[in-house]
Parts: structure tokens; C-alpha cells; sequence
């Protein structure tokens, strides 16, 4: 019995078989995914509504 959040494998896996040995990619598709819905849950929050960028150049080395 799993007693974690963590999904785990219980049965189903042969000798031989291919796993996955890293989620990274899963981590990062969900938060892709995540994003996505949110900008569709609330579209008023889309770059129409952001304040305009200064034309002024950036220093990307001041305050270090």
C-alpha cells in the first residue's frame, strides 16, 4: 500500500521491460500546461492589458 501522494507501479512490469528513468520532461510539459490554462481561465491578463516597455536601453551588468 502506497501511503504517499508519489503514484507508484504495483504490478504490471515484465523482466526486460522499458521505464521511464527521469521526469523532467513531464515536469516541464505540466507547467507549460499549467500556464496555458491559466492564461485561458483569465484571458484580461493577456499583454493587450500590460504596461507598455520603456525604450530607454538596459544595462544588463548595473547593480552588480
Amino acid at each position: 500500500m502506497n501511503h504517499s501522494n508519489s503514484p507508484g507501479i504495483g504490478s504490471g512490469l515484465n523482466e526486460g521491460d522499458t521505464v521511464v528513468v527521469s521526469g523532467l520532461f513531464l515536469i516541464d510539459s505540466e507547467a507549460n500546461i499549467t500556464g496555458a490554462l491559466e492564461r485561458m481561465r483569465h484571458p484580461e491578463k493577456t499583454e493587450s492589458s500590460m504596461p507598455a516597455m520603456s525604450d530607454q536601453p538596459v544595462n544588463m551588468h548595473s547593480g552588480h
